[in-house]
Parts: structure tokens; sequence; C-alpha cells
């Protein structure tokens, strides 16, 4: 039966431990084929860890899911640093998670002086 009521999550992101209850979170409150939940899980795994590689904390992460829609926003403290598709500063065979964030659906960031949030959403 699908969802009709959206659910939410929104807590501090921690390090890469985190990331495994992320999923754990998306595989309990996402209700879809197992292509949409894997999606979803890849997206949200792919925005958080950017977040913990390349941004101070303190970290957010705000998980929504409704019947038709999984929207992952992750908050940090680096509202100037770039993001650019296929390019990390990490290393040559780093800096492809935005270019399959952008494949799987839509993205962006929202800057604010002290803080940036960038923001994904999936179709279910």
């Amino acid at each position: 039966m699908p969802r009709l009521d959206p659910v939410h999550l929104e807590q501090d992101l921690g390090g890469p431990e985190s990331l495994a209850g992320l999923r754990r979170w998306i595989r309990t409150h996402v209700v879809a084929d197992a292509d949409a939940l894997a999606d979803a899980q890849l997206v949200a795994t792919e925005l958080a860890s950017n977040a913990i590689e390349h941004a101070p904390g303190p970290r957010v992460v705000r998980l929504r899911v409704s019947a038709t829609r999984f929207t992952v926003e992750v908050e940090d403290a680096a509202p100037d640093a770039a993001l650019t598709l296929g390019v990390s500063r990490l290393g040559g065979n780093r800096g492809r998670g935005l270019q399959v964030v952008n494949v799987l659906g839509r993205w962006g960031v929202h800057r604010r002086p002290t803080r940036k949030t960038v923001w994904a959403t999936i179709s279910l």
C-alpha cells in the first residue's frame, strides 16, 4: 500500500558511521520498488558523504518521503565551498557523486551567510 502521509527525519550528521543509519532509515520508510529504494539510498549517501569529507560541522541531514518523492537535504558550515560535477580535491578517482545525483534526480544548493544546504529530490 502506498504511503499517504509524508515521513521526516532530521538529525545531526556525524562521521562516516552515520551513513549506515541513514540507509537503514531509508529502507524502513521508503515504500518503492527495489530500484527506487536503491536510488534513494545512493543519493542520500552521496550528499551526506560530500558534507562529511568536504565541510566542517555542525552538519545536519533531513530526509522526507512521500508517496511519490524522496528528498534529502544536507546542511553544513561551508557556505562558500564550490560544488563541481566530476571534480574532487581528493584525487582523480573521486568526484563522481554529484554526477550520479544529477542523473537520478534534481539537485541544488541554498546558501546563507554561515551555512549551505545541498538538496536532491528523486521520484519514487
